[in-house]
């Protein structure tokens, strides 16, 4: 692992995010995530000021879809913050090796965790394509040890699977992930020459996240008008 301080300011912060125009980029959520230092993630009051009462109407959908952006970051980053405040129960696994590559990382896990049902190891979890881990060179207890000596906070997203049986339940073989900074490989040998470990803990899944994300991006919904029609006039089941 990498050598470093962790800043306590990160590049996402608490910002509001809204679009200024409509060729403005809607800013991707895995990104925003991954953009939080430790310090962030921990704040209770990141978004104290950006969390606003939700009225009981709005005077147009973008002012609708705005007031949602921010709350749903701090419901992110409260779950984020609670498993790091509960590191020693959170599900991790040992990594064998990781491979740098293009854009991402892949990571295998070690030969002890290639078993059938490794859910029933607590130190065997199994990632899931939109799980974001904990990055970390010893197998963390507590919040104190991802920093620990000038460790770097680096947590990643794991992006897709590949590999594992279906018939016998066995995990996929490698994991692609985007990091939040530059890690060094798990097999890389310290100047002991022992090899570094390198272990991962699950802090939450965002898929449900990423999904009410995407929602609320008001450019995209502008242009999907029959989505628009279904929100407008959406009727719950059995209502005439």
């Amino acid at each position: 692992m990498e050598r470093g301080r962790g800043g306590s300011g990160g590049r996402g912060g608490g910002r509001t995010f809204q679009r200024n125009n409509a060729g403005e980029e809607w800013p991707n959520l895995v990104g925003v995530v991954l953009s939080w230092s430790l310090a962030d993630v921990m704040n209770k009051d990141l978004f104290k000021d950006k969390v606003k009462q939700i009225p009981s109407t709005f005077p147009n959908l973008k002012s609708y879809l705005e007031c949602y952006t921010s709350p749903l970051l701090e419901e992110l980053r409260a779950e984020m913050s609670s498993s790091l405040e509960s590191l020693s129960t959170v599900p991790s696994v040992r990594i064998s090796r990781i491979e740098e590559k293009r854009d991402k990382h892949e990571i295998y896990l070690a030969s002890d965790c290639q078993v059938a049902k490794p859910h029933n190891r607590p130190e065997c979890y199994t990632p899931s394509v939109g799980d974001v881990i904990l990055l970390s060179d010893v197998k963390p207890g507590h919040i104190s040890d991802t920093t620990r000596n000038g460790r770097p906070y680096r947590v990643a997203f794991v992006t897709d699977a590949d590999g594992g049986d279906e018939y016998d339940d066995s995990p996929p073989a490698k994991y692609g992930i985007v990091a939040s900074g530059k890690i060094d490989a798990a097999d890389d040998e310290r100047q002991d020459g022992k090899s570094t470990s390198l272990f991962a803990a699950c802090l939450l899944n965002i898929v449900t996240y990423i999904r009410i994300w995407r929602c609320l991006d008001y450019e995209a919904l502008r242009t999907n008008r029959g989505l628009i029609e279904k929100m407008v006039n959406y009727q719950p089941v059995g209502l005439p």
